[in-house]
């Protein structure tokens, strides 16, 4: 294709897509807004508070996803149109000029929304003081397979530290293996965990007893003798050891509380870095539980095609030889919107129910358009 023949022209058609996308990307951000300070009265003040430039970033970022495609959508569409209304659009044709290069060019500008929208999906928020704050006062319980489990009575995300702990250790048969009591704890992924002002419990079980290194440095297991075997054996659940500390390090005790504290989060406002963090510490974990978050990660994968889906949409749909009115030119943009964003909501709850898998949950709806999209564009030829 000699684009370059046709330079004058790429450049109108560029100029027309940029103003009416720019235009409908404006429209929808304050429709967007509109709704989002109607839902969370406190949204105006946190935006309007120290910090709310960020607070406003934040949440502009999270909005990108779903803006950026129906923009792209309207602005395309628009774009077409106006220039079928002015009877342009019949004058290029008439030049010899093939519909695939205004497609080309679309497309091309439409590399720019996708990247954005990448990037929007894939940051790492940030985390403002009242999140901390509120984060401090909840309490955290992580279960790791069914050889640990932790109780915090709160716990710090930012500082990866918690209060009033408690673990409970277990041999593959269940039966106790140690126990941890502290009034705080710290984890650092090149250190372990390091409890302070506490006790340990020391029971006999599968693995042996575990004792304490020197100045409480890491623990080693030593092998049940005869005795503290026939206890096992006779079922006794009483500690060998019951010790207290001022401070004990487990460099090689490594359970990553990030992972659980992601969890409790909404897959919307993770990253995909995130999302398979979450996916890979709790393989097999129940379906229900992690769809939500396997959707979102098949979303964050798809976001960026789906704007150049999102053109493609509305050249077919725009695509004509005739003059069209403003009014049809309004109605041919809403049932398509309408028809996506019934496909989108749809299939999305369903998805997140865990009813169908991610991926089709994700594609379903853009191809099920582009599909459409497609043999509406060859009947009109």
């Amino acid at each position: 294709m000699k684009v370059f023949q046709y330079r004058i022209l790429v450049r109108h058609l560029s100029l027309g897509w940029c103003a009416w996308s720019l235009l409908c990307f404006a429209f929808l951000a304050m429709v967007f807004m509109i709704f989002a300070f109607a839902d969370d009265t406190e949204l105006l003040n946190r935006f309007l508070s120290d910090g709310g430039l960020q607070a406003f970033s934040a949440w502009f970022l999270g909005q990108l996803p779903w803006i950026s495609p129906i923009a792209c959508f309207s602005g395309t569409l628009f774009c077409l149109l106006f220039l079928r209304q002015r009877k342009e659009w019949l004058a290029i044709q008439a030049s010899g000029v093939p519909p695939s290069l205004a497609l080309f060019v679309y497309l091309l500008l439409g590399l720019i929304p996708a990247c954005l929208v990448w990037l929007a999906s894939n940051r790492h928020q940030e985390k403002g003081g009242l999140e901390s704050e509120t984060l401090e006062r909840e309490p955290l319980q992580m279960k790791i397979d069914r050889t640990r489990a932790w109780y915090f009575e709160s716990f710090d995300e930012i500082r990866m530290a918690g209060n009033n702990l408690q673990l409970y250790s277990y041999d593959p048969k269940g039966n106790d293996s140690f126990r941890i009591r502290a009034e705080h704890a710290v984890f650092r992924e090149n250190a372990g965990w390091v409890f302070t002002k506490g006790r340990f419990l020391a029971f006999p079980s599968g693995l042996g007893v575990p004792l304490v290194g020197q100045d409480n440095e890491g623990f080693q297991w030593r092998a049940l003798e005869r005795n503290e075997a026939e206890f096992l054996e006779d079922g006794f659940d009483g500690p060998l050891t019951n010790k207290s500390f001022d401070r004990l390090s487990l460099k090689d005790l490594g359970d990553d509380p990030m992972p659980h504290l992601l969890l409790r989060k909404s897959p919307k406002t993770l990253s995909l870095e995130q999302l398979n963090r979450i996916l890979k510490e709790f393989q097999g974990k129940e379906d229900r539980v992690l769809a939500p978050y396997e959707l979102r990660r098949a979303q964050i994968l798809l976001c960026s095609p789906s704007c150049m889906a999102a053109i493609f949409f509305a050249f077919c749909i725009g695509f004509g030889r005739g003059k069209i009115s403003i009014g049809e030119m309004i109605g041919v943009t809403l049932i398509g919107v309408i028809i996506f964003y019934v496909l989108r909501t749809s299939f999305d709850a369903l998805g997140e129910e865990g009813l169908i898998e991610p991926a089709l949950t994700a594609v379903f709806p853009y191809a099920t358009s582009c599909i459409f999209a497609w043999v509406w564009y060859w009947t009109k030829r």
